[in-house]
């Protein structure tokens, strides 16, 4: 653990009172560039300024408010934690979440495009939720600002870098080397703690994890930041189709019931017909983009995509014991969790690995480090077109599709792992596509409909 750190609370029940926090939470730093936190409205609009109730300085409390609409909370309601009235969680519900304003310490690793350390960030924790964890979440909190989310549950954590309202990379701390997102190596050496495979004895990797919290950050989550200034906000969840762009509604449907038939019968027709429908669209993403006939990242991305198939079917086989295996722990213990199908795990690492150095690649060659702090919004460098016009921005779409496809392939066999689904694949070929999409889009739906019949 990195030196000086302080007493990382979080992960330390006993430091909280004994409340039992360090079960399950989910803790948020969020991290403006220079200027301000702002949504959208207009300049005339009405000033934010704290009530009685929230004892902040009126900058603090407007950056406050400005992640607490991002959160669908409701500014004028935050008010101040009453420690005197005790916890503000309780043991089943989930609760409001808890809000402060902290000034990095300058630890923070200076990366490019990174916000200065002089600039407060601010902290959102969650008791017995994970909302800070979401894709869509993060994509709100991270428009104009970075975003580091550490996620602990009973049965699996969840650490999440976002910037600028995309997500870099995602992964279980646990599992370091399967990593998902934009650009999977976007934390860089952050993670060779964690990647070292050399955990400590007391939290694990999820010591390590709020580790890596502090050093890309620079807030120490320790005892002075738990003692000090905190709001309360009580949030309604993100609805996923207000943040993130979804797919269009003839496809959707379409992949619903081949959803349904491929969970009852997983080996069957429809099952094989999903797969190779993903499988096509990707390869169509590749071609399109010239990254099929790229000598240099062509053969390693057509490689992953055949792979789906070989890796789906051995996370399909493995499922029923992957399952009955979680059933087993669960009955020993709720905090207990089964190990994955090493067989499985080894080859999704594998296919994984070899795919993250080409996104990379494709990452760096549409948003060169030196160049990304002064990019402007939506744009990968200096003087490029808007994302969505950017070919280099299709490639590199193109090629987190396959990453989505692989990690798609394999979900079957995590009884954990929901979080992974068709339309994830189907979303960066439509990216990739970008105005060649449409005419897809109806093919797309019609060879489905005409195979469900």
């Amino acid at each position: 653990m990195t030196q000086g750190q302080g007493d990382p609370v979080l992960l330390r029940p006993a430091a909280l009172g004994g409340a039992g926090i360090g079960d399950w939470f989910c803790v948020t730093v969020v991290r403006a560039y220079p200027d301000p936190l702002r949504d959208a409205r207009p300049d005339a609009g009405p000033a934010r300024a704290p009530g009685p109730v929230a004892p902040v300085a009126v900058e603090d409390f407007e950056r406050l408010a400005d992640v607490a609409v991002r959160i669908g909370a409701d500014p004028a309601a935050l008010v101040a934690w009453d420690r005197d009235l005790g916890r503000f969680w309780d043991a089943d519900d989930a609760a409001p979440v808890l809000l402060s304003v902290v000034v990095p310490d300058g630890a923070a690793d200076a990366v490019p495009g990174a916000a200065p350390d002089t600039v407060p960030a601010v902290v959102l924790l969650e008791v017995n939720g994970f909302e800070g964890s979401r894709p869509e979440v993060l994509a709100a909190l991270s428009r104009g600002a970075e975003v580091v989310s550490l996620f602990r549950g009973v049965h699996s954590s969840r650490l999440s870098y976002a910037v600028d309202g995309r997500l870099l990379v995602t992964h279980d701390p646990a599992e370091p080397h399967v990593r998902y997102g934009e650009r999977p190596d976007a934390l860089g050496d952050d993670l060779a703690e964690l990647l070292s495979g050399a955990l400590p004895l007391e939290g694990g990797a999820e010591m390590l994890a709020h580790d890596v919290v502090r050093r890309r950050t620079g807030v120490a989550l320790d005892a002075a930041w738990w003692q000090g200034t905190h709001l309360l906000a009580a949030v309604e969840p993100l609805d996923a189709d207000e943040r993130v762009p979804g797919l269009p509604d003839a496809v959707e449907a379409a992949l619903d019931e081949i959803g349904r038939q491929t969970a009852a019968e997983p080996t069957g027709p429809v099952a094989d017909l999903l797969l190779a429908t993903l499988q096509d669209a990707v390869r169509a993403a590749l071609h399109f983009t010239g990254l099929a006939e790229d000598d240099e990242h062509g053969p390693g991305l057509a490689q992953a995509v055949a792979e789906a198939r070989i890796l789906r079917r051995l996370a399909v086989e493995a499922r029923p014991a992957a399952f009955e295996a979680a059933q087993a722990a669960a009955v020993r213990s709720p905090d207990e969790v089964a190990e994955p199908d090493e067989t499985i795990r080894s080859e999704s690492i594998a296919a994984q690995q070899r795919v993250a150095g080409t996104v990379a690649a494709l990452w760096e060659a549409y948003s060169p480090g030196e160049l990304r702090r002064d990019a402007g919004p939506g744009r990968g460098r200096p003087g490029a077109p808007f994302q969505e016009e950017d070919p280099l921005w299709h490639r590199l779409q193109a090629g987190i599709a396959v990453t989505e496809l692989l990690a798609w392939a394999v979900a079957p066999a995590n009884p954990y792992d929901d979080a992974h689904s068709p339309a994830d694949v189907l979303l960066h070929v439509r990216f990739a596509l970008a105005d060649r999409w449409p005419a897809f889009e109806d093919a797309l739906a019609a060879h489905l409909e005409a195979h469900l019949g």
